[in-house]
């Protein structure tokens, strides 16, 4: 498969850290995925190291795939899910329903 599916999560490995994100190389696929450094944790990130090293085995969810085959562009999440466990957790910065009472 060239592309993963929008909305799906997996384990990735950090092929290449970058000042706005890390790269991500996505079992079974052939196009890497991005996780932008807005994505990487539900905190404000200085630095990408932070967050994501070389070689680390992370968690991500696919938020959305641009064209296709190896030009295909993938925007992942890590912020999305918990990196200890793989489940997705709910954005807090998404909007939507409101706090308890």
């Amino acid at each position: 498969l060239d592309v993963p599916e929008a909305g799906s999560t997996m384990r990735a490995r950090v092929v290449s850290v970058k000042p706005f994100g890390a790269f991500v190389h996505l079992p079974g696929y052939r196009s890497q995925g991005l996780v932008h450094i807005s994505q990487l944790a539900a905190r404000r990130v200085e630095s990408v190291e932070e967050v994501a090293k070389l070689e680390d085995e992370v968690w991500v969810s696919v938020l959305s795939v641009e064209g296709e085959g190896r030009a295909a562009r993938v925007s992942c999440s890590m912020r999305r899910v918990d990196q200890q466990t793989g489940e997705e957790i709910e954005d807090e910065r998404a909007g939507g329903g409101g706090g308890g009472g």
